[in-house]
């Protein structure tokens, strides 16, 4: 497969240009998204969920919130007023405008190793998971990218396969 066609309906928009281009395909038909957010301190949390939101159109509207297992003894416990903060401006943006689930990503084994990459890799294990939306928004602003990467690359290969674009290798096949 060439690059062309795995991002050929990539775009870099920001600012009203992002707005615009959010309004537009939002009202292009009826759009079932599954928004992925990360939960934490960082103060663009909540900003591309608010553009989706915003942009209207008809449609479910589904939040994956992940929520980070960092274990007692992570530094960012310290923001905790920020993080508290940024949820109930969550819960205000969403309104009963979107459904949520939260999945948990494990920082941390029981052994002391850290398994985030592969944690955040297994949130999903199926295409299956997206049956039902038209529309899956990665929104990587506030996630670290021990996270956001195998999570991309997990969602690419799932995706890619059901399209048919990767050929699945056989058993034994590296």
């Amino acid at each position: 497969m060439n690059a062309a066609g795995r991002w050929s309906n990539y775009v870099l928009a920001s600012g009203q240009d992002l707005k615009s281009l959010l309004a537009l395909h939002c009202s292009s038909a009826k759009r079932n998204i599954c928004f992925i957010l990360g939960q934490g301190f960082d103060p663009r949390m909540n900003i591309g969920l608010r553009s989706v939101l915003e942009a209207g159109g008809e449609g479910r509207r589904h939040l994956i919130l992940l929520e980070l297992e960092e274990g007692s003894s992570s530094p960012s416990h310290r923001y905790q007023d920020l993080k508290k903060q940024n949820l109930t401006e969550l819960e205000s943006l969403k309104n009963g405008i979107c459904t949520t689930e939260i999945r948990i990503v494990k920082m941390w084994a029981s052994d002391g190793r850290r398994i985030s990459s592969r944690s955040a890799a297994n949130l999903f294990s199926s295409v299956q998971d997206f049956t039902d939306f038209s529309d899956v928004i990665l929104d990587i602003s506030a996630l670290p990218r021990s996270i956001f990467y195998p999570l991309l690359a997990k969602l690419l290969c799932l995706f890619s396969r059901i399209c048919g674009r990767i050929p699945v290798p056989a058993v034994g096949q590296v």
